[in-house]
C-alpha cells in the first residue's frame, strides 16, 4: 500500500486507523503489530472477510449501517452518496451519510474512499474537503483500480 497508515489498538482490537501519516508514524505501527497490518492487507484485497479482523464494533443505528454498507460497495469507483442512503434504506439522506462517513474510525477496512458526489466529483475525506485529504482518497481508489 503506498499510501502511509498506522493501526491504534487496544486489548489487541484496532480502534482507529489513521491515514496520510508520516512514514516514520506507518513504518513504527508496521513493525509494532506486523500481523494486523498483513491482516489487513489481506482483506482489502479480497483474499480474508472483514469480520476475521479485530476491530472495534461499529457504531449503532443509521452510522453503523451506512459504515457497514461500504464493504459492499464496488471497489475502485465512487459510489453516489445518495445511491448509499438508498442501500440503507433512507433515501434523500445523502447529506447524512456524509456526516456519518465523517466519523469512521476505521477508513481502510470501511472504505469509506469510495463514496462521492453525484456529479462523480469525490467530495470530502475523512471529514474535511481539504486539497490533501481529497489527493489521499484519490490515490486509495487508484490503488483499488490497480490490484
Amino acid at each position: 500500500m503506498t499510501v502511509p497508515y498506522a493501526l491504534e489498538v487496544r486489548d489487541g482490537v484496532v480502534i482507529r486507523i489513521r491515514i496520510g501519516v508520516s512514514a516514520a508514524a506507518a513504518e513504527e505501527s508496521r513493525k509494532r503489530y506486523t500481523e494486523l497490518h498483513q491482516l489487513l492487507e489481506d482483506v482489502r484485497s479480497g483474499r480474508r472477510p472483514v469480520t476475521d479482523f479485530p476491530a472495534a464494533p461499529l457504531p449503532g443505528g443509521f452510522t453503523g449501517r451506512v459504515i457497514a454498507a461500504l464493504t459492499e460497495l464496488p471497489r475502485g469507483r465512487l459510489t453516489p452518496y445518495g445511491e448509499l442512503a438508498r442501500r440503507c434504506g433512507v433515501p434523500g439522506a445523502a447529506r447524512a451519510v456524509g456526516r456519518a462517513l465523517a466519523g469512521n474510525p476505521l477508513p481502510l477496512l470501511y472504505p469509506c474512499h469510495r463514496v462521492g458526489r453525484a456529479d462523480g466529483s469525490p467530495g470530502g475525506f475523512m471529514g474535511s474537503t481539504a486539497p490533501e485529504q481529497v489527493a489521499l482518497k484519490l490515490a486509495l481508489l487508484h490503488e483499488e483500480q490497480d490490484q
